[in-house]
């Protein structure tokens, strides 16, 4: 058995850490988390942050100190202005994993350095479950408006998942806007 742990890292894990893994540590267990906290828990930082239309996003790394999801104390948050009318979740995504590595290489070097570490409270936010998600893709071409499924097209196709979709014959049928296929354009003729 192992016993001479000094710090266990999560990076982008999405199962529960249990006991004994989040007691190892000497130091702790910290959790590399690609949202802000505490707002977004859990999973769907991404999209959730386009159709709240928030003018910035955040990735943050918090100590692990139960098995409930992103509940520990915050070490910190590395946040930066997004655009709500513009950013999709592919390129939400895209800058989140630069700013989680950025912020994963600093608190790394604090613990090497010895660093006190100060934490704050990780209250308040909401966790989505599976179900949540699902129900927040669908749009109704009676009752949406051409902004509201605009803004769940951008927050919602993320390939190989279903993205925002209409449902026909039985059937979910993925929609896509022009933003994103310019998007993933650019992606393919780099």
């Amino acid at each position: 058995m192992v016993t001479e742990v000094d710090l266990v890292v999560s990076y982008l894990f999405v199962k529960r850490i249990k006991e004994p893994l989040f007691k190892l540590g000497r130091l702790g267990c910290l959790n590399f988390h690609p949202a802000p906290l505490p707002d977004y828990k859990s999973r769907a930082g991404y999209n959730t942050a386009i159709l709240d239309r928030k003018n910035e996003f955040g990735v943050s790394v918090h100590f692990i100190d139960s098995e409930q999801f992103d509940a520990g104390p915050i070490i910190e948050v590395l946040r930066w202005p997004i655009d709500s009318q513009a950013e999709t979740v592919l390129s939400l995504e895209s800058t989140a994993q630069e700013k989680l590595f950025v912020l994963f290489k600093k608190t790394i070097q604090r613990f090497m350095r010895g660093e006190q570490i100060i934490t704050f409270a990780n209250a308040g936010g909401y966790y989505l479950t599976s179900k949540q998600l699902e129900a927040m893709k669908e749009v109704d071409l009676e009752k949406d408006s051409l902004e509201e499924i605009d803004r769940k097209i951008r927050a919602f196709f993320f390939p190989p998942y279903t993205g925002a979709y209409i449902r026909v014959g039985g059937q979910k049928i993925t929609l896509v806007n022009q933003t994103v296929l310019d998007l993933l354009a650019r992606k393919i003729t780099k």
